[in-house]
């Protein structure tokens, strides 16, 4: 991962070689996830640590930009980028074999069930309006398919499933489940095989429902940033899933792209629900073997089971 060698990922969303680019600052800070997994809440801690008791930027999703998302091309991105004066935070949802890594920056890495990923996508895709599909599929320089219309009758919960953990999307090299996405499994290992990297934490969705206090604690730390216990509470009351969905739908306080604009429901329908275990009860029996399957094909054991459980596995990944 460390090395000039990248895995070049593109799709209707991906261009990875916008990385390649853009000169990194020695106190950026990069959130990654697969999707789904709380990345806009984790963004969301980290604009409020680094912006304690100062005022928040104008437009909290320009600050915190998705650099792999292939639209705005770089030429609009790069100067935006260089003109920040405060600590940048970037978001990626590549693999870190198709990521430019500077052993300087530090990563935060989020990982959430499999299943609730899933669950969330479908919900996501639903929710793409015409923008959105404008925005992925008709700007210039895509590579690979659009990404398809989203159809009841073949993409709900129940009729996707099969397809999302049995085929890869084609113009993804080597990936074998994700469609129409990319592989959550390959981009997991990816950043697993690091975790012992110094400049790598994990951090886990359930963690964040169960204790926000100790793991956004952690963060600062991570960052060596002190927070200031006077205002401490505050921070915390308006980090909750609750605060940050009813935020959603202003573009001064929401991380959404383009706050809202490009999803049936607005920002709120973004920022969704922020529950576990809905899968239950809608995947057949013979669904979740096959997810489990393809989990332990693809993960190792310890992987497999911090995903499915965060700390509450008894395995701590940055131990």
């Amino acid at each position: 991962a460390a090395s000039d060698v990248y895995k070049r990922q593109h799709n209707h969303h991906f261009d990875s070689e916008k990385w390649e680019g853009i000169a990194l600052r020695e106190d950026d800070v990069v959130i990654a996830t697969a999707y789904k997994s709380g990345t806009s809440w984790m963004q969301n801690i980290v604009l409020r640590l680094v912006h304690q008791g100062s005022n928040m930027p104008e437009n909290p999703a320009e600050a915190c930009p998705w650099l792999d998302l292939r639209v705005p091309p770089l030429e609009v991105q790069g100067p935006m980028l260089d003109s920040v004066q405060h600590r940048r935070q970037l978001k990626t949802h590549l693999r870190l074999d198709a990521l430019k890594y500077d052993a300087r920056v530090k990563y935060i890495y989020i990982g959430r069930d499999g299943r609730d990923c899933y669950m969330s996508l479908v919900n996501h895709w639903r929710k793409g309006n015409d923008l959105w599909y404008q925005i992925l599929n008709d700007s210039p320089g895509r590579v690979g398919e659009g990404i398809p219309r989203f159809d009841e009758g073949l993409h709900s919960e129940k009729l996707l499933f099969d397809r999302w953990i049995g085929e890869g999307w084609a113009s993804l090299e080597g990936e074998t489940d994700g469609w129409p996405w990319w592989s959550l499994f390959d981009n997991v290992k990816s950043w697993w095989d690091y975790r012992h990297m110094p400049n790598i934490l994990f951090i886990h969705f359930n963690d964040l429902l169960n204790d926000l206090d100790g793991e956004v604690r952690k963060v600062a730390d991570f960052l060596e940033i002190d927070i200031d216990e006077h205002n401490a509470q505050a921070m915390m009351d308006s980090l909750t899933f609750a605060s940050m969905k009813t935020a959603a739908d202003d573009p001064q306080k929401t991380l959404v792209p383009l706050a809202g604009a490009i999803f049936e429901g607005g920002g709120g329908a973004f920022i969704n629900k922020g529950t576990n275990g809905r899968w239950q009860g809608v995947l057949s029996r013979d669904q979740l073997t096959k997810y489990d399957q393809v989990s332990t094909k693809k993960l190792e054991p310890e992987c497999k089971v911090w995903l499915e459980q965060g700390l509450q596995s008894g395995v701590d990944p940055n131990a």
